[in-house]
């Protein structure tokens, strides 16, 4: 990106328990870059190690790399707003896209700028709000936020942000939790009614046991609602791996996916593009 079109956004939140939270988000992610905690791997040089990430990442099938065709974006400019360690990142640099990426949490930045560079790859990466994107109007052909806008303090702005930014006629892909899914079963079992407090909102248990500070979740109306001001917005439930676990690490055989009723899957997933007439 060249530097005159890191310019425009909005001055964000200042008040101070928002700022509060949004540190303890970045903190957390700090602490548990996305991925990278869960490979145990003799890899000892900095390709190998990513590319154990990825191969981690992707042998699940339910991430980007199942559902798209990222060679579709070949010489566009892609943004990924939460970045993490860059793990996806690569992959659309890997399809010659023109790629940014930004994160709140500056140790997944400094490890996306390595995931980069340890394959030859070009991109730019910083550290960014979502709420207040370093990038002037209409910059980007494509922005891609796999599991994040359901972490940040405010997920209109971010959603406002990307809408910004994309060019009239650009895509956006993303993906937000599903509170009716059966993950989310999981979760109002182990903290709520396992633990004496069967009456509590999945909506509480959420924000306060799973992943970051604050984390969300949103029913297809309602995450379709949050994108509203995108066209042609497709909506698709995921089943994952997770829908089928039995513990923080076990899970089920694969195939026992085709069990669960898709709506009830863990991700959902949306597709839209910004009006060309905006």
């Amino acid at each position: 990106m060249r530097e005159a079109e890191l310019t425009g956004g909005t001055n964000g939140h200042v008040d101070g328990s928002w700022t509060q939270l949004k540190r303890a988000i970045a903190q957390f992610w700090d602490r548990w870059p996305c991925g990278a905690h869960e490979l145990v791997s003799s890899e000892t040089t900095a390709r190998g190690y990513f590319e154990a990430i990825a191969r981690l990442r992707y042998g699940r099938g339910d991430h980007v790399i199942d559902l798209f065709d990222l060679r579709a974006w070949e010489g566009k400019r892609v943004l990924e707003v939460g970045c993490g360690i860059g793990t996806d990142l690569c992959q659309f640099a890997l399809s010659a896209a023109q790629v940014a990426g930004i994160d709140v949490s500056p140790e997944s930045t400094k490890l996306a700028r390595r995931a980069l560079d340890a394959r030859g790859l070009a991109g730019w990466v910083m550290v960014a709000d979502g709420e207040n994107l370093p990038f002037a109007d209409r910059s980007f052909d494509l922005v891609y936020t796999w599991g994040v806008v359901h972490h940040c303090v405010s997920p209109a702005q971010v959603v406002a942000e990307i809408f910004r930014v994309l060019k009239p006629g650009g895509e956006l892909i993303t993906m937000v939790y599903n509170r009716h899914s059966v993950l989310a079963l999981q979760v109002w079992i182990r903290y709520g009614l396992l633990r004496g407090r069967p009456f509590a909102s999945i909506r509480s248990l959420m924000a306060r046991h799973l992943e970051s500070p604050g984390t969300r979740a949103y029913t297809r109306a309602e995450a379709a609602e949050l994108f509203s001001t995108f066209d042609r917005v497709s909506i698709e439930s995921v089943v994952t791996r997770y829908d089928i676990r039995l513990g923080r690490r076990v899970f089920l055989p694969r195939w026992l996916r085709r069990a669960v009723p898709r709506k009830y899957g863990w991700f959902i997933v949306l597709r839209g593009t910004r009006r060309e007439r905006a």
